[in-house]
């Protein structure tokens, strides 16, 4: 599916600039952390039917609180995805009746239907960066779920539509320096909040065998 989409920008120079998106559906399949999240979440749940403490049913609290509401930057942030409020393109969009077939069901994916009632949140992450075009990559999540709903990719063109010079004629414009360099911001700010999400997917994870490890052998001991 290709949805061209049109943005239009007023540079300094007075030369206007057109940006053409080009946004497509991808049939990527879901994000490991994506797993990661149902799975501990599952293991830390069977932990409350094998006689633990009190101690432990609050260690197991905390874990699971943290996955609740943080489960977007495991998910997300953890691929590169900026989720912060000054970034997130959608966040807990409703997803509603005129959305949807006759049977209730908002299609994002063949094999990943989203359900009325549902919320959508999407991410973006800078691609490639060319002289004159970028690309985006999206992620869509289902909020009910939350697991990856949709993967897109964005192809943007800078496009002078009205160029200052008038021997010139409308066409593809570079990027503009001031672009660039929040490009390069982007980038770096990517690669740190990626970081910061695998650290934590690695804390919860050893926390997780800890406990699991210590209820699990204090029942086999009975």
């Amino acid at each position: 599916m290709i949805v061209p989409q049109f943005l239009y920008c007023r540079l300094p120079v007075n030369a206007y600039i057109g940006i053409r998106t080009l946004s497509t559906i991808s049939q990527s399949p879901s994000s490991n952390n994506a797993l990661w999240l149902s799975e501990t979440k599952s293991r830390l749940g069977k932990l409350f039917f094998h006689g633990t403490t009190t101690e432990e049913v609050k260690e197991a609290s905390v874990i699971l609180k943290d996955l609740t509401k943080n489960w977007r930057e495991y998910v997300a942030a953890s691929e590169g995805f900026l989720t912060g409020e000054k970034w997130r393109g959608l966040y807990k969009h409703n997803v509603v009746w005129g959305d949807m077939d006759s049977m209730g069901i908002f299609y994002l994916t063949p094999e990943r239907p989203i359900e009325w009632p549902d919320k959508v949140s999407v991410y973006h992450r800078l691609g490639t960066v060319s002289k004159d075009s970028f690309t985006l990559d999206v992620m869509v999540l289902s909020e009910k779920h939350q697991r990856l709903a949709a993967r897109c990719l964005e192809d943007i063109v800078i496009y002078n539509y009205r160029p200052v010079n008038k021997t010139q004629r409308p066409g593809k414009a570079p990027i503009p320096d001031f672009m660039n360099a929040q490009f390069d911001e982007i980038t770096m700010l990517q690669k740190e909040v990626k970081e910061n999400a695998l650290d934590g997917i690695k804390d919860i994870t050893e926390k997780t065998n800890i406990l699991e490890r210590r209820v699990l052998e204090k029942k086999e001991m009975i």
